[in-house]
């Protein structure tokens, strides 16, 4: 149901962007930095190794008016499952109440391309997709494979004071050289298909959710 409704925002927001970028005259060009955290929930076979767990983003962009293009690493998911009584030994035991548990994570690296429509003035919605590579740690560990991932989100972006790179509250005075920032929701699918020697293929889907904030020259 969750893969389903994450298609379905797919495909209202594409067909929303095509006619909106049509009228919009608006461009933007520059670099960008933007960093993420949420929540993601593992789906498929992966959820035999994990639950729901944190998921962080960082990547670096370049936007030349509605397509940008972003080098992206981060933490798909990190999370734990308990089980009573063990499934294996060498499971750890949780609090020694008689529940065990296998702490595990999947890391990744990619390149996504987003198709970006403005809104209404400094809000923006975007379509994103792109390739990656998935590393698995804990009971995962020595599995990993190729992936793909996709998504929407919507960004509330303006101009803001460069003196907030030295601390925070900075970016909200009216003096200093400006630059661009932006604050964002994004709501995405990631699906690895991962491989380890001698084992048998875990293909793991991770649904998350993630706010986040990006700084650049424009983007």
């Amino acid at each position: 149901m969750t893969v389903t409704k994450n298609a379905l925002c797919l495909a209202v927001a594409a067909a929303i962007a095509i006619p909106a970028a049509t009228a919009s005259n608006a461009a933007a060009d520059g670099f960008y930095f933007t960093e993420s955290f949420g929540v993601s929930r593992a789906s498929n076979e992966g959820a035999q190794y994990m639950s729901e767990g944190l998921a962080i983003r960082l990547a670096a962009g370049i936007r030349r008016r509605q397509w940008a293009v972003e080098l992206w690493g981060g933490l798909a998911n990190e999370s734990s499952l308990a089980y009573e009584p063990a499934p294996q030994p060498g499971y750890d035991c949780i609090d020694c109440g008689g529940y065990y548990g296998n702490n595990a994570g999947v890391a990744g690296v990619g390149i996504d391309v987003k198709y970006i429509v403005p809104l209404v003035p400094h809000l923006e919605g975007y379509v994103r997709g792109g390739l990656s590579h998935g590393y698995g740690s804990g009971a995962l560990d020595g599995y990993e494979g190729r992936g793909l991932g996709g998504g929407v989100g919507l960004q509330l972006k303006g101009k803001v004071s460069a003196l907030g790179l030295l601390w925070a509250p900075l970016f909200f005075v009216p003096w200093g050289p400006k630059i661009t920032g932006a604050l964002y929701v994004d709501n995405g699918i990631d699906f690895f298909r991962l491989n380890r020697a001698g084992d048998a293929t875990v293909d793991a889907q991770f649904n998350t959710v993630r706010f986040g904030v990006t700084l650049g020259s424009d983007f």
